[in-house]
C-alpha cells in the first residue's frame, strides 16, 4: 500500500484533525518514545546507591530493553499492516506509559529489570509501527522526504534527548526516579489523547496471526557479505550499548568531581551525532561510507580511551561525539547494503536478521562488561572494552574491503 492508498484509508476512518499536525503528533510521539528508553542511563546510579546492586545489574537493565525490543520487532514487525497503524501507534504509548509507571512505582531493580523491558517493548514497536504510521502521514512527493528525515532521525533523537534531559533533571528535581518518569508518563498520555483523533492509514486486514511468525535469513548467496556487514555493525553498536549500560557509572568513577548530569549527556554526546554521520554517509559510495565511517569510529574509540587514561572530561565528550558520527556513516550504510542486496522475498527475513544481530551485539557485550568489572574495576573495563571494539572495527574494515564492492 503506498501513500496514496494511505490518503485513501484516511479519508475513510472518519473526521479527524488535520493530515498535516497528525504527522507533527507521530513524529513527536515517536521521539517521546525514545526519550523514555534514554532517560534511565542517567538514573543508573541513582538505582545503584538506592538498591545497593552491582555494576552487572545495573548492566543487566540494559540488556533487558535492548533484548526485548530486538524480540519485539522481529516477532511484532509488521502487526500495524494488520491492525491498522494509528491503533498500534497508541497502544505503544500506552506501553511506553505502562513502563515509566513501573519504573516510577519500582521498590527495587525487579521494577526497574521490568520497567526496561516494557520499554523494550515500546522501542520496537516504535521502530516498526509508529515510524510506519510517520512515514504513511508523511504525504507523497516531496513531502516523503521529511517523512525519510523523521524515522531516521527520530528514534535517536529521542534517546539523546531523553538522557540528556533526565541527566539535566536529575541534580534539579525531588526524587528524580519519580519525577522524571512521572513527567513522561502525562506526556505519553497526552500525545495518546490526540493520537486517536488522528487519521488511520492502513485498513484492518486478516493475518495478523499469520504475521507474528519470525522470518529470519541471509540473502542467499551473500553470506560473507552479510557476516561484514553485521561486524561493522556489531562494533559500533558494542559500544553504543557499552554508553547506555556503563556511560554514567564510568564518569563518576574514572572522572571525579564530573556533575551527575554527565552521566546523561555521554549518552547524548555518542548517540546524538549518529544523524550527522548519516547525512555523511549519503554522499559517499557504500564501501566507502562503512569504512571511512569505521575509521572515524575507531578514532573516537582510542581517543576516548586517552581521555579515560588522562582523566580529560572534555576529551572525553568530544572523542564521543567522533565515535557517534563514525556510528553513524556505518550503521546507515550497512543497513543501506542489506536494502540493496535482498531480494524482495529476502528482505523481511535479512532485515529482522540484522536488527537481531546487531540488537544482542549491543546488549551481550555491555552486560558482560558489567559482570566483568567487579573483579578487574570500571577503569580496566573500559580500557579493555574499548580495546576490543578498536580491534572489532578494524577487523570489520578489513572484510568489508574484501566482501564488498
Amino acid at each position: 500500500m503506498d501513500f496514496e492508498d494511505a490518503a485513501a484509508v484516511a479519508r475513510r476512518s472518519g473526521p479527524t484533525i488535520p493530515r498535516a499536525f497528525g504527522f507533527v503528533v507521530a513524529v513527536v510521539s515517536l521521539m517521546l518514545i525514545f526519550a523514555t528508553a534514554g532517560a534511565p542511563a542517567a538514573l543508573y546510579l541513582t538505582y545503584e546507591s538506592a538498591y545497593g546492586v552491582s555494576q552487572a545489574v545495573i548492566a543487566l537493565a540494559f540488556g533487558a530493553y535492548i533484548c526485548s525490543a530486538a524480540v519485539t520487532l522481529v516477532v511484532f514487525g509488521r502487526i500495524s499492516d494488520y491492525c491498522g497503524r494509528r491503533r498500534v501507534a497508541v497502544a505503544t504509548l500506552g506501553i511506553a506509559l505502562a513502563s515509566c509507571v513501573v519504573l516510577a512505582a519500582a521498590p527495587g531493580m525487579g521494577g526497574v529489570l521490568l520497567g526496561r523491558a516494557l520499554q523494550g517493548v515500546a522501542a520496537g514497536l516504535g521502530m516498526s509501527a509508529v515510524s510506519a504510521y510517520v512515514a504513511d502521514l508523511g504525504g507523497a512527493g516531496a513531502d516523503t522526504r521529511r517523512a525519510q528525515v523523521a524515522t531516521s532521525i527520530g528514534p535517536t533523537a529521542g534517546v539523546a534527548l531523553g538522557a540528556a534531559g533526565a541527566g539535566l533533571l536529575v541534580s534539579v528535581v525531588p526524587r528524580p526516579e519519580v519525577t522524571i518518569f512521572a513527567g513522561l508518563a502525562v506526556a505519553q498520555a497526552l500525545c495518546a489523547v490526540v493520537l486517536v483523533a488522528c487519521p488511520e492509514t492502513r485498513d484492518r486486514r486478516p493475518g495478523a496471526l499469520r504475521s507474528l511468525r519470525p522470518a529470519v535469513g541471509i540473502p542467499a548467496g551473500r553470506g560473507w557479505v552479510f557476516a561484514a556487514i553485521c561486524l561493522a555493525t556489531v562494533s559500533c553498536w558494542a559500544m553504543g550499548g557499552f554508553y547506555q549500560a556503563m556511560g554514567p557509572v564510568v564518569l563518576a568513577d574514572v572522572f571525579t568531581g564530573a556533575p551527575r548530569a554527565a552521566g546523561g549527556l555521554s549518552v547524548a554526546a555518542l548517540i546524538g551525532v549518529t544523524p550527522l554521520g548519516t547525512v555523511i554517509a549519503a554522499r559517499l559510495r557504500r564501501r566507502s561510507a562503512i569504512r571511512a565511517g569505521l575509521g572515524c569510529y575507531a578514532a573516537g574509540v582510542v581517543l576516548v580511551l586517552v581521555a579515560v587514561v588522562t582523566r580529560d572530561v572534555a576529551l572525553f565528550f568530544a572523542a564521543s561525539m567522533v565515535a557517534g558520527i563514525g556510528f553513524g556513516m556505518s550503521f546507515s550504510s550497512a543497513l543501506g547494503t542489506v536494502l540493496v542486496l535482498s531480494a524482495p522475498g529476502e528482505l523481511a527475513g535479512a532485515l529482522s536478521a540484522f536488527y537481531l544481530i546487531s540488537y544482542l551485539g549491543a546488549a551481550v557485550p555491555a552486560v558482560v562488561s558489567g559482570a566483568v568489572a567487579r573483579t578487574v574495576g570500571v577503569y580496566g573495563v573500559t580500557l579493555g572494552y574499548g580495546a576490543l571494539v578498536v580491534a572489532a572495527a578494524g577487523a570489520a574494515g578489513l572484510l568489508v574491503a574484501r566482501r564488498i564492492d
